[in-house]
This record gives structure tokens, C-alpha cells and sequence, in this order.
């Protein structure tokens, strides 16, 4: 197998210095492998970037005769001193403004502090964005040019859309604090569409979270029970999956769970919620009794969830799973039948009412409300509550129940058949 030719960032051990390194191998170079350190990732992210699309002789001031092809060795050159930015016009492009590498540099400084999956979803545009117009002057790059990248990036429409979103305000914010640019071009362009025309709701129907729940009894035991918590703490407690991934069994209580606020995640506050009887029968049966109060809910995280909705959304015929639409459908469905819009606030620790109202405000009849929270376990899976305690779970399938037509405002996932064992 060829060996690796990937200029890639990593980090330093605080013991060593608590810097990043930006390391180039020899199979690259065609001699000796390059360190180079920075005090932050931002820093090194844009060396790499720089490094990809400019080419890294055109980055590093590399005398050809010192250090020749083939040279061999493996010295660390950075230590040596003989390795520097090329700062100026020097490595390509016009003279006369700033480069957008070294402003998209800037523009990653600025969200440091930000959560781990929005500065994952910053890197990974600025790599497409980068790869096109890294080595041109901002000032230079205009409308047609960027709408006939972001039209032809091969991307679903969800993402396609964040590339449109990220790089519009990276040049309203080169525009207005920079001021490196006198206009915005994403001013002259349409957004894409965020969804197909085929896209799931955001709220499931009582019917359809029938389904969600029955499919459970698809995946194997241990994971049967992290469904049935993961569903049940966010369709009928409306917390985040973050949340979720962070709550321990300790933190369920008879009457409310407690939220903890996330890692890095600005503007979600710790808070307790109310238990609805039919969430604490369903964690009830997905608990058992080889947990701890100290256990994770859901110790599998982000990549555990993501390979059970798989699974689900594969047996149940849908194309994917509606975006929060656990939440969506708690906050929906406890509006409809409370009608209470400060406290549904305070449940789902929003930082105002207009935020719930904008987003769970949904019109919804009260019969479905009611429907929806008497989705218990012995009603939904067809047993009694000594048999599923248990672990007897006793069904007869959907027989005749499919996912129809039924829903808010009529929305539903089309004519699939339901769903047999």
C-alpha cells in the first residue's frame, strides 16, 4: 500500500507545549518531513488549507538547492529555523487585496470558542470553499462565480444549504467589520432550497410515532431499551439530543428529569422538566434492572443514535429521519393540549416566548394531543404491564395500519404499508 501524502493538523499534548502541529510528510515533500507549530487550531487549519491549495513550496520559503528532492533524512526543519509563512503577494494571486485563505483564516479565529459540531461544519465548508477559491483575492470573487459553485456542489439540499448559509455571512462579516470588501456578491443570489419536495415533517402524527415505538421490537435487547429511552425522553420530555446523550439514570426521577446543560453549548440552561406518566412508563421499560444511577441513558452518543434511526427509518421505509422532529412533535402536541405557551418556555428552556412560538406554535387538534400522550407501552405494544415488565413482549403487529395521509395540515410519509414482524 503507498504511503500517505496527507498534510494533516493535530494536537500537542499540554506537556509538550499545548500547540498544534501541522505535519507534512516526506512522501510529500520528496525528502524530509516538515513540522510546523501554531499556537492555536484556526492558525494551523489555515496553514494546512494554504499548504492543499497553494501548494506548500508556495507556502513555506524553500530554498530547492538546500533542500533538494530525494535529499533523504528525516530532520525536523521548523527547528532549524529555515521554515517561515510567506507572507505578501509571494505565494500566488493579484496584488491588491487580501487573500481569501488568510481572511477565511481570520473568519475560523473568530468562532474558536464555538461548539464542536458548528466548528466541524466550519471546517468541513471551508475545505469545499477553499479548494475553489482559496488562492484568489476576495475582493476579485464575484456573484455568478459563487452561484454557479454553490449550484453545482454535489451535496443534498440540507447541506447545500449550509455552504450557502456559512459562506454569505463569512462575506457579510469581510464586508462590514473587515471592510476588506466593498460589497457582499451573495447579495445578487438566490438561496437554495433547504428541503426536496418530499421532505418528512417536522411533527410526527400519532400514527407514525406508533410506528417509531413498535420498531423497537426490530433491534436486539440492549439496543431495543436505547431506543425506547432516546424516543421517550425526546418525544415525550422534548430534550435535545445533546441532552439525551448527557442525562445519566440518576437524573430521572418519579415526577421530572433533570437537564444538564452540554459541554460548550451556549444558551441551553440546566433545568428540571415534568415526567409525563407515559414517559416514565416507557423508561421504565427500557431501564431494566442492571443500570446504576450514575449510567449514561444513552452511552452510545451521536454515532449509536445515528445507527439505530438507521435501522428504524430503514424498516418503516422512510428516506431519512425528520431533523428534531421528537421535539417538534413534544412541543406541538403539549401546546395543543395545555394551551399554556409559558410553561411549554420553560420545559424546553427556551431563552423567550417568541422563540416557542415561532417554532412549536403548530396548529394541531386536541384530540391528536390526547392521542399522543396516551401512547403507553401496554396500548402501543399490545400487552399487559406484567408482562412487559417482564420483558415479555407479547404483539400481534399493525395488521391493516399503515402510515396514510394523516397529519398536520395532511402531511404524511405517502402510502407506505405498515410495518409487520
Amino acid at each position: 500500500m503507498p504511503r500517505s501524502t496527507t498534510i494533516t493538523v493535530k494536537k500537542i499534548p499540554a506537556k509538550n507545549g499545548g500547540k498544534y502541529q501541522v505535519y507534512l510528510p516526506a512522501t510529500l515533500t520528496g525528502g524530509r518531513r516538515i513540522r510546523k507549530f501554531f499556537p492555536s487550531r484556526s492558525d494551523a487549519e489555515m496553514f494546512a488549507i494554504r499548504a492543499r491549495t497553494e501548494g506548500w513550496k508556495a507556502v513555506l520559503k524553500i530554498d530547492d538547492k538546500k533542500y533538494p528532492k530525494n535529499a533523504g533524512g528525516n530532520a525536523d526543519a521548523d527547528r532549524a529555523g529555515d521554515i517561515g509563512f510567506a507572507e505578501g503577494g509571494e505565494s500566488g494571486g493579484e496584488s491588491g487585496g487580501e487573500r481569501t485563505s488568510e481572511v477565511w483564516g481570520s473568519w475560523l479565529a473568530k468562532h474558536e470558542g464555538c461548539a464542536d459540531s458548528t466548528t466541524r461544519k466550519f471546517r468541513y465548508v471551508g475545505r469545499r470553499f477553499l479548494e475553489k477559491f482559496g488562492r484568489r483575492r476576495l475582493r476579485e470573487i464575484n456573484h455568478r462565480e459563487l452561484e454557479e459553485w454553490v449550484l453545482g456542489l454535489e451535496v443534498g439540499p440540507a447541506t447545500k444549504w449550509d455552504h450557502f448559509r456559512i459562506v454569505r455571512r463569512f462575506f457579510a462579516w469581510s464586508k462590514d467589520f473587515l471592510e476588506v470588501i466593498d460589497k457582499n456578491p451573495f447579495a445578487r443570489i438566490a438561496a437554495p432550497a433547504k428541503k426536496t419536495d418530499g421532505a418528512l415533517p417536522a411533527v410526527l402524527t400519532v400514527v407514525q410515532m406508533r410506528e417509531v415505538l413498535r420498531a423497537g421490537l426490530l433491534l436486539p435487547g440492549v439496543d431495543r431499551r436505547r431506543w425506547w429511552s432516546f424516543v421517550a425522553l425526546g418525544g415525550f420530555c422534548g430534550l435535545r439530543s445533546a441532552e439525551i446523550f448527557f442525562a445519566t439514570w440518576g437524573d430521572v426521577g418519579a415526577a421530572e428529569v433533570f437537564v444538564r446543560q452540554p459541554k460548550r453549548v451556549r444558551g441551553w440552561m440546566p433545568r428540571y422538566v415534568s415526567l409525563p406518566p407515559v414517559g416514565g412508563e416507557w423508561l421504565a421499560l427500557a431501564r431494566g434492572g442492571d443500570v446504576g444511577t450514575e449510567d449514561r441513558v444513552f452511552p452510545e452518543g451521536q454515532p449509536g443514535i445515528y445507527r439505530l434511526r438507521k435501522m428504524v427509518t430503514g424498516a418503516l421505509g422512510w428516506p431519512r429521519w425528520p431533523q428534531n422532529c421528537l421535539r417538534h412533535s413534544y412541543g406541538t402536541y403539549y401546546l395543543a393540549k395545555n394551551k399554556d405557551l409559558a410553561t411549554l418556555r420553560t420545559e424546553m428552556g427556551h431563552e423567550s416566548e417568541g422563540v416557542t412560538r415561532a417554532h412549536y406554535a403548530v396548529a394541531a387538534r386536541r384530540v391528536d394531543a390526547e392521542a399522543w400522550w396516551g401512547l403507553t407501552p401496554s396500548s402501543v405494544l399490545g400487552a399487559g404491564e406484567g408482562e412487559l415488565a417482564g420483558g415479555v413482549l407479547a404483539w400481534g403487529g399493525l395488521g391493516d395500519q399503515g402510515i396514510g395521509d394523516q397529519g398536520i395540515g395532511g402531511g404524511g410519509l405517502g402510502d407506505q404499508g405498515g410495518l409487520f414482524l
